[in-house]
């Protein structure tokens, strides 16, 4: 049976943005991420990845786009899944110390190894 233990954590991500036109603009991003212990029934992976078209406006931008993510986990209980699903986002500068950004994301989740948590996911941040 496997203990709990210390890990280690490591991640990193990268983002490319492509200007069309004055005003509209592609982003995309991609994410890598893994977790490793000393014992390796708990070492868990992940990916994610999006891509989204910005509409940009004088202090800010309105965007919409899709996500996808993956998460390679080989733990006893199937928590390994992928996600995929749209995404919408919003900033805004106010002024020098105050802006507004919030986005939202709803997902299909599908876990291969445990289907019955299949299901959906809304976040907002």
């Amino acid at each position: 049976m496997a203990k709990s233990g210390v890990g280690l954590s490591a991640g990193g991500s990268i983002g490319y943005t492509k200007q069309l036109t004055d005003n509209l603009a592609l982003v995309s991003g991609l994410g890598l991420g893994g977790m490793i212990y000393k014992d390796k029934d708990f070492d868990s992976f992940g990916a994610s990845q999006s891509v989204e078209l910005r509409h940009i406006f004088d202090g800010g931008y309105l965007g919409a786009g899709v996500v996808a993510s993956e998460s390679f986990s080989k733990d006893e209980i199937g928590l390994g899944y992928y996600s995929y699903g749209p995404r919408v986002s919003f900033a805004k500068q106010f002024s020098p110390q105050d802006r507004l950004s919030v986005a939202a994301t709803y997902e299909w989740r599908n876990y291969k190894d445990a289907e019955a948590n299949n299901g959906r996911a809304f976040m907002v941040d």
